[in-house]
């Protein structure tokens, strides 16, 4: 019998099926199958999981991994996220009941780097509302804004940020960053400006976030800080909901404070039962996306080769 690798995201279980990993798995004696719920019973035999692959399921809902889960499953060795977010898995949990937690690195921040940009582009020349126009056989012609020449804030200068500033100077933008910590010689050679949140909030045409979150970073761009944010500038929100007092960002689109927003991930996910999120997710003036920063084939293959490089020999 063949051992499992548990997927709760088919992100992982359909590149696998999808591409040659899957017969490399298979020469193992190892294969991969998708199920969304821990509960009992299961269409295999528990005891021949070994590995969690811990994700969105189909229906955008992330399921929590911790050491109650791994019980289900007697012969379970490691867990490894299907990205480089963890907020889902206890990490510590699970380490203390024996069991390996694997992390992933940023294969996906030139993937997020681009729809970065890619937002940036179409809110600037309001490439939505245009199109929603012109099906609608409406003839509006409207200005936008350039893009070369524009002050670009970058919350959280990590891998991803580092990215995004990378693209934003080669289409010509200024970059500004905040961060908790710098990389000097990075600043230097993509001549990159420091400055404090307050600074970086008050003299950015566009706003991009891709700080890690952490509990002490909710809401963190607040009414306040909005408030400080240039007249007419845009925000794009490509690291966590959690991050953005979206009740309060809704109310300075609707004011007319902020130009425009770029919404790739909620507090909610997915967002629809919720009132509030829905009107902002509605609001003309706002790009939004299902939390869809590293999905390109190219990605998931990357990330899918790695997890199965790093968990197969656990089988």
């Amino acid at each position: 019998m063949s051992k499992i690798i548990l997927s709760t995201t088919a992100s992982f279980s359909d590149t696998v099926e999808a591409t040659d990993l899957k017969n490399i798995l298979a020469k193992k004696d190892v294969e991969a199958v998708l199920h969304d719920t821990f509960t009992p019973p299961f269409p295999f035999e528990a005891k021949d999981v070994f590995a969690i692959v811990a994700g969105h399921t189909k229906k955008g809902v992330m399921l929590h991994v911790g050491p109650a889960e791994a019980s289900c499953f007697p012969n379970i060795k490691v867990v490894t996220p299907f990205g480089v977010g963890t907020n889902h898995i206890d990490i510590s949990g699970l380490e203390q009941a024996g069991i390996v937690v694997k992390k992933l690195p940023h294969f996906s921040k030139r993937t997020v780097a681009e729809l970065a940009l890619a937002c940036m582009f179409a809110l600037a020349r309001r490439l939505v509302p245009l199109t929603v126009a012109m099906r609608a056989k409406e003839w509006k012609r409207q200005d936008g804004a350039n893009i070369a020449g524009k002050t670009l804030g970058i919350i959280g200068l990590g891998s991803i940020g580092k990215e995004v500033a990378k693209v934003a100077r080669g289409v010509g933008m200024n970059v500004i960053a905040y961060d908790i910590a710098y990389d000097d010689a990075f600043l230097k050679e993509w001549n990159v400006t420091k400055a404090d949140l307050n600074t970086v909030l008050a003299s950015s045409d566009f706003l991009t976030l891709h700080a890690s979150f952490t509990p002490e970073l909710k809401h963190l761009i607040g009414r306040i800080e909005l408030a400080r944010m240039k007249r007419g500038a845009f925000l794009i929100n490509l690291a966590r909901g959690e991050i953005v007092d979206e009740g309060a960002l809704l109310e300075a689109l609707e004011s007319g404070a902020l130009a425009g927003a770029g919404l790739d991930v909620f507090s909610e996910e997915p967002p629809f039962k919720n009132d509030m999120l829905t009107r902002l997710i509605q609001h003309p003036n706002v790009i939004a996306t299902p939390h869809v920063g590293a999905f390109t084939p190219e990605t998931r293959y990357a990330i899918a080769e790695y997890v199965c490089d790093q968990i197969v020999p656990y089988a």
